[in-house]
């Protein structure tokens, strides 16, 4: 909350037959006005009351203010089909990153077993081949921890 150049606070010991203290706060922020004053016999007393009652306005607004945001915010996202990686770019208004080379990979069928062994025994980060159990393309990877990964499709 930013509060704008007019904000302020004005305490005032008013002396009658009971010796009363009223402390008044407004505070002017740029769309709300807080106002809170508190009548008590103790100048300090009346000071932290009144504080509390500002506080509690401000943070009931701070509060009806957020449920407004969440609720007027629940857009669906924008679904960009395309396949030219350059009208993407104009969209999104980013760079998105390009392929620089590519392998064929004739993938071997292997076991899994077989496949963490021949990456380790390999400068390369990954495997892809075809598990001999499932018929299917796996992927093993070295791990940044020095484990070996795999990647293994739903059925």
């Amino acid at each position: 909350m930013e509060v704008a150049d007019e904000s302020g606070y004005h305490g005032s010991p008013h002396r009658n037959y009971h010796q009363r203290h009223i402390a008044e706060v407004n505070i002017k922020t740029r769309r709300d006005f807080y106002h809170g004053e508190e009548v008590c016999t103790d100048m300090y007393t009346s000071i932290a009351a009144v504080l509390d009652k500002v506080e509690k306005q401000i943070l009931r607004d701070k509060g009806r203010n957020v449920t407004r945001k969440r609720r007027t915010n629940h857009q669906e996202p924008e679904v960009i089909t395309t396949t030219s990686v350059l009208e993407v770019e104009e969209v999104l208004g980013e760079r998105l990153p390009r392929i620089i080379r590519t392998h064929e990979i004739a993938a071997k069928p292997m076991s899994v077993d077989d496949a963490a062994i021949e990456i380790g025994g390999s400068d390369r980060e990954f495997l892809v081949f075809r598990n001999a159990e499932t018929e299917r393309l796996n992927v093993v990877y070295k791990r940044k921890d020095g484990n070996i990964g795999w990647i293994e499709p739903e059925a």
